[in-house]
């Protein structure tokens, strides 16, 4: 009923297994070189979050199956020495040093509650609350307050001194015996005496059975009405300090000096440091919920006992020798089990027993075993092939080569496989000669599946032998390995094969499917495989033994998987040693019950599959948060630019941690789980700003992953990568463009009225000259259009001064013409004009020319600029054109008020009055006039004939910037 009460609870519900002997189970063992903060340990209880508290002689840690750490919110008692530890009903725990003092925790808060007179040895907590103290006598803590209960202390290894029954009695050895407390009040149930010796601790049972612990053994109290009275166990000595009854209905008593005992209904069994035992010394006993075994003790660290999924079997429980080589079943019930030169037995009724042998075991290797079909047994040795029937041994039988693999086919024959396959027709090869059916071939395993086919694995591929026809399957069928260590039928009538190079190959109509390390295969050697019959293949190996789900096989070979996901046990999980081998035939046998065989290097091993433990997942701890050497709390924020974040978590699994296999992914980010396989820390060099969600999860190889753990982690930015940044960025980007706009706005403007200023200027010129002339030459016309009908004579005077009008006219035209078409630079002085506009006009005319500038350049409109720049035109084309000038000196003088002008010549002069008020006149100087009248300037002409001429303008500035 046990094993299929642990294939339906997630959570076993039993401990150790009754049934093994206590060599049996797998022990490991913890010490400071391991991490423990010091091997002397006095207290295991769990924590609130599932992990293992340790209470050393240097600390509080917390353990979880792989490492230990110090407990969160316990800095003050980091170097104390803790001497007990007390869960309370509300998740939190009470903790005592020998430092006298008591401490709570709950969380990660730890509260100091008092400091007593002497060393707290141990606590208990009973079901109304109260905290009881070992503290040179006994205390009782109600609402933090302590008040004596009138016991004397206890004996100096006496800690586990307190227990509650079911009648919620508190029992108490101290104070020189058995006290009982009930009702508020203590009565002295049993006393220190020879018989029993002293009394040191105190167990309650849930059915009400209560056992004591003294310095001579283990006690059962009896109980009658008035009278309390102790009955030995036997085969318990004493001094009995720990007493635990685990799941399983096993007693167990930890003895200070004498090791450990359990105490089944078949009697007591020690172990001790004669046995491998760390330490005789032992402080303390718990059970976790996996049913393990841990212990504390002085010296020896600590120790963790648990039933190992593969079973050990070796001298310890019988065998002669630790080289086990072949084992098959009995015919009779059990298996034959063979050895090298350490003999042959039968395993039957859960014990070994001893066998003769044809030739001293010492010098007898058996390399192989078949029992016949009379109830005959077959052993091939390198001596050669013997026959063991009636409990005797028939006459050695020496076959060529040396006896690998021994086959009774189902038609009464006997095939012999060592450096050549023989077939002996009549399973007796004492009277028949042998056939060779594959010679030069060296045979290592032999196999007849369903249809009486002959499978012979070979050191060069593997052979079919159908009757008389011989198939051979070679690399060119798809055999990655020739060498084939074994053969195996499962249940579907699929033939497999082994081979040394670590590839498992299934036969199908002649061609092989090889799976190896690429299909998630571990690589080593491969021998016996075995069908568990319960949807796993188990094969031995040269480093463990491995197990496939077949529907992973199944799966694999249908293309529906890429890689299969294998268990690899070891020493972990119970193995003396890792190394399994092939060397003799069958490497492995599935028994009767079900149970699987294997041979190893220090002895036999037996799996129970239906064992195999159905947990569940396990569950996942985030333990810390990093970046870089910075350590992260909660909320978790890394800072802008943080780099190299490193997550370590891990899953409470005390049984097998080391095969947990995780995986964790960044939900928005990665776009598959990240395998970690046994690795229990997740790594980014850097993550995308925002807020993430990191998943973990756990597993046992083969079993389904657990729930996602969550942690929600934020990346903060830097300043430049806000959203306020961007906002500002933003706003300052509009508020740029806003402000181009204007400029441009401001530029077009500008230019708008540059050229609006350019045509109303143009406008003037043309108004101001040619439409002026125009104006006048019309008037000259009509004029002279009436005189040809009044006054004929005079007509002539009037036609020519209209001709004179066309010809200044036409010069002014061309003049305004020149300006348009020339392209001044906007930023060209006055003076730098005059000087280029008087070096045009006399160009090629010989007249020399001189240019004086005198004061600070004030600044003027354009439109002054202009016409200044136009009367210095005007009058030194006058002076080259009609005043026949040799020289002409232009003066430029700037003055804060005005601009002055002065422009004289060396040329023929004129009568400025007759020229002024001749018919014709002179046009340009009336135009220069009204130029220098526009800006309320005044222009002075002195000129007589022969004495050259100079104009003179005055123009006011005040009244060039005003327009």
């Amino acid at each position: 009923m046990r094993p299929l009460l642990l294939l339906v609870f997630t959570l076993p519900c039993f401990g150790l297994d009754p049934s093994l002997r206590l060599s049996q189970y797998h022990k490991q063992v913890w010490q400071i070189e391991d991490g423990l903060p010091h091997n002397y340990v006095n207290a295991i209880h769990y924590s609130p979050d599932g992990y293992l508290l340790v209470g050393t002689g240097e600390g509080l840690a917390r353990f979880d199956g792989v490492r230990f750490t110090p407990l969160a919110g316990a800095g003050r008692i980091a170097r104390d020495w803790i001497s007990a530890l007390s869960p309370g009903p509300d998740g939190s725990y009470w903790i005592s040093t020998y430092y006298r003092d008591l401490y709570t925790l709950r969380g990660r808060a730890l509260r100091h509650v008092f400091h007593g007179q002497s060393s707290l040895m141990g606590l208990f907590q009973d079901s109304s609350g109260a905290l009881w103290i070992n503290a040179n006598g006994v205390f009782r803590l109600q609402s933090e307050t302590a008040a004596a209960v009138g016991i004397g202390s206890s004996a100096g290894n006496a800690w586990h001194i307190f227990a509650e029954d079911s009648k919620r009695r508190v029992w108490i050895a101290a104070g020189g015996g058995l006290h009982l407390y009930e009702a508020g009040h203590a009565r002295l149930a049993v006393k220190d005496g020879a018989a029993h010796g002293s009394l040191l601790s105190v167990m309650a049972e849930p059915d009400g059975a209560i056992w004591a612990g003294t310095s001579l053994g283990l006690f059962r109290v009896k109980e009658s009405p008035g009278h309390v009275t102790l009955e030995r166990q036997p085969g318990v000595s004493g001094p009995v300090v720990k007493i635990l009854r685990d799941s399983d209905g096993m007693l167990w008593a930890a003895t200070w000096g004498q090791g450990l005992f359990r105490v089944t209904p078949n009697g007591a069994e020690n172990w001790s440091t004669r046995d491998g035992l760390p330490d005789d010394f032992i402080r303390t006993l718990f059970e976790d919920r996996d049913g393990n075994l841990w212990i504390g003790s002085r010296s020896g660290g600590l120790s963790r006992w648990k039933d190992p999924l593969i079973e050990p079997f070796g001298v310890p429980e019988g065998l002669q020798g630790n080289f086990a080589s072949t084992v098959i079943a009995a015919g009779g019930g059990g298996l034959w089990m063979g050895t090298w030169r350490s003999g042959l037995y039968q395993w039957r009724d859960g014990r070994f027993r001893a066998m003769p042998t044809p030739v001293p075991a010492i010098d007898m290797g058996i390399r192989s075993l078949a029992e016949d079909g009379h109830g005959g047994l077959w052993l091939g040795t390198w001596e050669g092939l013997f026959h063991f029937t009636h409990g005797a041994y028939g006459p050695g039988i020496l076959v060529r080569g040396v006896s690998a693999a021994i086959l009774p086919d189902r038609n009464g024959g006997l095939w012999v496989g060592g450096s050549s396959l023989l077939y002996f027709p009549h399973s007796d090869p004492g009277t028949s000669p042998g056939e060779p059916r594959l010679p030069q071939a060296n045979i290592n395993c032999l196999l007849q599946d369903r249809q009486g086919r002959i499978w012979a694995g070979t050191d060069s591929g593997l052979a079919i032998i159908d009757g008389r026809s011989i198939t051979w399957v070679h690399r060119q069928q798809g055999l990655a390995d020739e060498f084939v260590t074994s053969l195996t039928e499962d249940a579907q009538g699929r033939v497999w094969a082994s081979t040394r190079a670590g590839a498992l190959a299934v036969i199908l109509d002649g061609k092989a499917r090889s799976i190896g390390i690429g299909q998630g295969l571990p690589g080593h050697p491969l021998f016996k495989l075995l069908d568990d019959g319960q949807g796993s293949f188990w094969i031995s190996t040269t480093r463990g033994i491995v197990r496939i789900p077949e529907v992973q096989l199944d799966d694999l070979l249908a293309g529906r998987r890429a890689r299969l996901d294998v268990a690899l046990y070891e020493q972990e999980d119970g193995l003396r040693t890792i190394e399994c081998h092939g060397l003799s035939q069958p490497a492995g046998w599935r028994a009767a019950n079900g149970d699987l065989w294997f041979p190893t290097a220090k002895g036999f091993v037996r799996i129970r599959p239906e064992r195999v433990e159905h947990l569940g997942p396990p569950p996942v701890r985030i333990e810390e948060i990093r970046a870089g050497s910075q350590p992260l709390g909660e909320p978790v924020e890394l800072q802008p630019g943080a780099r190299d974040l490193e997550v370590h978590f891990t899953a409470l699994r005390f049984t097998s941690p080391g095969h947990v296999r995780f995986r964790y992914r960044l939900e928005d980010s990665d776009p598959d789980w990240i395998q970690r396989g046994t690795e229990r820390s997740a790594r980014y060099t850097s993550l995308p700003l925002g807020l993430h969600r990191l998943l973990v999860e756990a597993r046992e190889p083969g079993g389904a992953w657990s729930a996602p753990v969550a942690i929600e982690i934020r990346q903060l930015p830097h300043f430049y990568q806000t959203a306020w940044f961007f906002s500002v960025v933003a706003l300052a980007l509009a508020l740029l463009a806003w402000a181009f706009y204007r400029w441009r706005m401001y530029v077009v403007r500008g230019r708008y009225k540059a050229v609006l200023a350019e045509r109303n200027r143009i406008a003037r010129e043309w108004h101001d000259t040619l439409l002026a002339g125009f104006s006048a030459i019309s008037w000259q016309l009509d004029a002279t259009l009436t005189r040809l009908r009044e006054q004929p004579a005079r007509a002539a005077e009037a036609v020519d001064v209209a001709r004179q009008m066309v010809h200044h006219y036409r010069a002014e035209a061309r003049r305004v013409i020149w300006d348009l078409r020339e392209n001044e630079p906007i930023s060209e002085s006055l003076q730098d004009a005059v000087a280029r506009t008087m070096e045009q006009i006399t160009a090629g005319t010989g007249v020399s020319t001189k240019l004086d500038v005198s004061g600070s350049p004030s600044a003027m409109s354009s439109d002054l600029r202009q016409n200044a720049l136009r009367i210095c035109q005007e009058a030194t084309a006058n002076a080259v054109r009609h005043g026949k000038a040799a020289t002409v000196r232009v003066g430029i003088e700037y003055t804060p008020a005005a601009l002055k002008l002065r422009i004289h010549d060396d040329g023929a002069g004129f009568e400025l009055e007759r020229t002024l008020k001749s018919p014709g006149g002179h046009f340009g100087l009336i135009v220069m006039q009204e130029r220098a009248r526009r800006f309320g300037g005044v222009l002075r002409i002195d000129s007589s004939p022969g004495n050259g001429t100079i104009i003179e303008a005055d123009l006011p500035l005040q009244a060039s910037k005003s327009e």
